[in-house]
């Protein structure tokens, strides 16, 4: 039987001691076995290295690397250049990946022979979950489609940004000497992913969501708007988005969209209905399985029943869907069609 490829899942840690482990267990209980886990610690100054050696002894895929405080980007690069992976994958510290995440992206770059696999991911904002997500259908694409149709229309989302919900070649990235510009505090993921995506030929685009990004208080994205050189910053990136665009002979035939970016707002989210919640066991429930729920539990057990605004918008959404989906089935009953009424 054939090996499966190697993949490299490479976890910059800083005091991350309250997440950490439950990141680490994702990885390592991923359905996808054949990983090697690189956790960098960068001067943490909480138990964070003592729970990664923990994890070393215990699971011979894990390599620690410890180094004094050098930030993300110098983290990310020292697991890049200890990675042995045929394929890159990324994650943070305080969140955590979709048990398939890693299986599904493998199964695609390899079956489909795509240098780049992207998906959506889950923003995690207390137990509400809202999926971030661009491009609509699950397709292979070509480099210059993904550029024009797709990341020219919305460049500052987190969906093109970040590195946690992408798989990587490390061939590649060691082939061209890719590297994350540690003198780069703000979108250094991005520019990154413009550099790599110059040297991509096809990228998959998966449909299920493969990771759990955790939105809290304080990120850059939340307070860019009131950073005082936000500007000067986005003029940086914009110079290497600019650049990946020449690079592909397409900036002068479409400078005024490229030249839109200026105008972008980071976001990591697109502003849809929540898709679910996560109760106090830490597992997801997504509202289209809500009344399921309520039936075999009764809405006094749920456990977000004592926040009066979560269960009544809760308890609203799950109603309509039910509501929506009994007229369905009887508009199929009767072959007819129903005048739809917008919602309040």
């Amino acid at each position: 039987m054939e090996q499966e490829p190697l993949v490299s899942v490479i976890v910059p840690v800083y005091n991350a001691s309250a997440y950490l482990e439950r990141c680490i267990n994702s990885i390592l209980q991923q359905t996808y076995q054949n990983i090697e886990l690189i956790l960098v610690n960068d001067g943490s100054t909480d138990n964070s290295l003592q729970i990664c050696r923990r994890y070393a002894r215990q699971d011979s895929r894990v390599l620690v690397i410890d180094q004094c405080n050098r930030g993300v980007s110098e983290s990310r690069n020292a697991g890049i250049a200890r990675a042995k992976g045929i394929y890159l994958q990324f994650a943070d510290s305080d969140d955590w990946l979709v048990p398939t995440a890693t299986e599904r992206m493998v199964e695609k770059a390899e079956q489909e022979q795509c240098q780049l696999v992207i998906a959506p991911f889950y923003r995690v904002v207390g137990r509400m979950l809202i999926v971030n997500g661009h491009i609509r259908t699950e397709e292979k694409i070509s480099l210059q489609d993904f550029a024009l149709q797709m990341l020219m229309k919305a460049p500052a989302n987190f969906y093109y940004g970040v590195m946690w919900n992408k798989l990587y070649r490390r061939d590649l990235i060691n082939l061209y000497k890719m590297r994350c510009d540690p003198d780069i505090t703000w979108c250094e993921d991005f520019i990154f992913n413009l550099h790599y995506l110059q040297h991509v030929q096809q990228i998959y685009v998966l449909q299920q969501p493969v990771y759990y990004y955790v939105k809290r208080k304080g990120s850059l994205v939340s307070t860019e708007l009131h950073s005082s050189n936000v500007y000067e910053m986005k003029r940086s990136v914009f110079e290497h988005y600019r650049a990946f665009y020449d690079a592909l002979g397409l900036y002068d035939d479409y400078r005024g969209a490229i030249n839109g970016f200026m105008l972008s707002i980071t976001t990591d989210s697109l502003f849809r209905l929540p898709s679910g919640v996560i109760d106090k066991e830490g597992d997801e429930i997504f509202f289209e399985d809500y009344g399921k729920r309520i039936a075999r539990a009764g809405e006094e057990q749920l456990p977000w029943r004592r926040n009066k605004g979560w269960g009544a918008m809760i308890s609203q959404l799950g109603s309509r869907d039910a509501d929506e989906k009994k007229t369905r089935k009887l508009e199929r009953k009767k072959g007819g069609a129903k005048e739809t009424v917008p919602r309040k």
